[in-house]
């Protein structure tokens, strides 16, 4: 089958200049995927800025009711294999791309070369109980505390979205916090083909800045099975989009 990559990218909150960064570092020329922006709770200038662009072959949804990551992230992977797309492309409204095109042929080239996951490196240990959640998840293998999860940052990623259809992720109960390590750990665990670059892309990153200093957004601040249940209940399952 040849490849055919969904590019999505989540918006949040007034940060109008996020969104400018973001959507002036991309180039519709040089993107030859499927593209979404989706836009939870921003600010009349982000969605302005996402519309114009929208013009070049973008597709632009906006949040209808509760939305968290996770749902936007569940949101994108269902609409990616409906338009018959075999990998994801996903990033965050604080990623940009000082090198488009390098960034561009990295990730088609690992696609090319049948990588499942990929993503700048970050590495983090299990917070609190949630080696046992993961038991909760996964109960044929055991998880230690305090595991060090090495993973691809959330903030700009690509995946088979197969792979993540076949271990059902996002999780119920994922928010904003920790559904990157979590891939990443089970990544490893299953022996995905991960590829860890960071070429033409810059992740995190405050204007002006290296790294973010922004507090985090979102609307669940807690990170996911850190206190050992899963909480299905936290995570509305259908998220609702409308196309602007």
């Amino acid at each position: 089958m040849t490849p055919r990559i969904f590019w999505t990218s989540l918006f949040y909150g007034p940060h109008a200049d996020y969104a400018a960064r973001l959507l002036g570092s991309l180039d519709p020329t040089g993107m030859p995927f499927f593209v979404s922006f989706l836009l939870h709770d921003v600010c009349d200038e982000t969605r302005k800025l996402a519309y114009d662009w929208g013009r070049n072959g973008a597709t632009v949804w906006s949040a209808t009711g509760p939305a968290t990551k996770a749902n936007a992230l569940r949101w994108a992977i269902a609409r990616a294999a409906q338009a018959g797309c075999t990998h994801l492309i996903w990033t965050d409204d604080d990623t940009w791309f000082p090198d488009l095109p390098v960034f561009v042929e990295a990730v088609k080239g690992f696609v090319d070369a049948d990588y499942d996951l990929g993503g700048k490196e970050y590495r983090i240990p299990l917070r609190g109980l949630q080696h046992k959640a993961l038991e909760k998840q996964f109960p044929d293998d055991a998880f230690k505390p305090r595991e060090v999860a090495r993973f691809p940052t959330g903030g700009c990623w690509f995946a088979k979205i197969s792979r993540l259809q076949e271990i059902g992720f996002p999780f119920f109960g994922m928010g904003h916090k920790g559904e990157d390590y979590i891939l990443g750990l089970l990544a490893h665990r299953l022996r995905w083909r991960i590829a860890y670059f960071e070429r033409g892309f810059t992740v995190n990153a405050a204007i002006g800045k290296s790294h973010s200093t922004a507090k985090t957004r979102g609307a669940n601040p807690r990170h996911w099975g850190e206190d050992g249940e899963t909480r299905a209940h936290d995570c509305i399952h259908e998220v609702l989009y409308a196309r602007v």
